[in-house]
C-alpha cells in the first residue's frame, strides 16, 4: 500500500494549486477504502481555487505579483494543517505497513494539473495537453540518462500528436527535491517531433537563459512558441536526444548513469 506524504501534498499544492493537493489526498482515501471522503477533498480544492481567482481578479495590478507567491504559500500551509488533521496520524496508526508513494507520480500529477488549469482558463480542449486529469493515462518509469536516445526512438516510431515523454529530475546527485524539479519534454507538434523547454514551474522559468545559451553553443536553433496560454522553447532540428542529455549533464550535473523520472503517454517502456 502506497500513500502520499505530507511533504508531497504540500509540494503539489504549492506548485499546482489546491486541486493537486486534493488529488493526492483523495487518492490516499481511495487506497484505504474511504472513497466517500474524496468528494470533500475535491470540493474544498475547487472552492479554494475559485476564491483565489476571484481575489486575484479584483486585486489592484500592483498587488497581483505579491499574491502570485502568497496564494501558493498560504495554500500549501493550509493543506499541511489539513493533512495533519485528516490523514497523517490516522494513516500511520491504522496502516503502519503503508509506504510513501513515488515522487515521480506526484510530479506527474502536478504537471497534468497545471496543463489542465491552463486549458480551463483559455477554454480549449483539443490536444493531448487537455486530457482530463482523472482520465489521463500517463505511465511512470525511472530510467538512466543514457537511455534517453532509446526513449526518443520509441516515441518517434509512434508518431502521433497525442504522444509525449517528460523527463523529471532535480539538479545534482542528491535526493529528489520537488521544489527544484526540472521538466524536459519530447512531443509531436504539426506532425514533427521536437524537444520542448516548457515554461511551467519556477526552475524552468529561472533557468531559461542558461538553457538558451547552452543550446546556442551546441548549434541548436530554439524557437519561442506559445500554445494554449503556455510559453515554451521548441527545437526540431538536429540530434534532439543529444540536446536533452547535454541539458541534464551540463546544466544540472547529472551523470550518464544517473536516474531520472520518465512520464509517458502513448508509449510503454522498456
Amino acid at each position: 500500500m502506497k500513500v502520499y506524504s505530507q511533504k508531497q501534498v504540500e509540494a503539489a499544492t504549492f506548485l499546482a494549486s489546491p486541486i493537486a493537493g486534493s488529488i493526492l489526498m483523495a487518492r490516499n482515501a481511495k487506497v484505504v477504502g474511504e472513497e466517500d471522503k474524496s468528494l470533500r477533498f475535491y470540493g474544498v480544492s475547487v472552492l479554494a481555487v475559485v476564491a483565489m481567482a476571484g481575489i486575484g481578479y479584483v486585486a489592484p495590478e500592483g498587488a497581483r505579483s505579491i499574491l502570485g507567491f502568497a496564494f501558493p504559500a498560504a495554500a500549501a500551509w493550509g493543506y499541511r494543517l489539513w493533512y495533519q488533521k485528516e490523514q497523517s496520524e490516522y494513516l500511520s496508526a491504522k496502516y503502519p505497513e503503508a509506504t510513501k508513494a513515488s515522487w515521480w507520480t506526484a510530479m506527474g500529477i502536478v504537471l497534468l494539473v497545471l496543463i489542465g488549469l491552463i486549458a480551463v482558463i483559455i477554454g480549449v480542449a483539443h490536444s493531448h495537453e487537455r486530457v482530463p486529469i482523472e482520465n489521463a493515462h500517463v505511465d511512470e518509469y525511472e530510467i538512466s540518462v543514457q537511455e534517453i536516445p532509446a526513449v526518443f526512438t520509441r516515441l518517434k516510431g509512434k508518431a502521433e500528436e497525442a504522444t509525449f515523454t517528460v523527463f523529471v529530475f532535480s539538479p545534482g546527485a542528491g535526493p529528489f527535491k520537488p521544489e527544484e524539479a526540472i521538466n524536459l519534454q519530447f512531443s509531436f507538434e504539426d506532425g514533427a517531433i521536437g524537444f520542448d523547454w516548457v515554461l511551467l514551474g519556477p526552475p524552468n522559468i529561472r533557468d531559461q537563459k542558461e538553457y538558451e545559451k547552452l543550446a546556442a553553443s551546441l548549434g541548436y536553433k530554439v524557437l519561442p512558441k506559445e500554445g494554449n496560454g503556455v510559453h515554451y522553447l521548441r527545437t526540431v532540428d538536429g540530434d534532439l536526444p543529444r540536446l536533452c542529455k547535454r541539458v541534464i549533464v551540463d546544466l544540472y550535473g547529472k551523470k550518464e548513469n544517473s536516474r531520472v523520472g520518465l512520464l509517458t503517454r502513448g508509449i510503454k517502456w522498456p
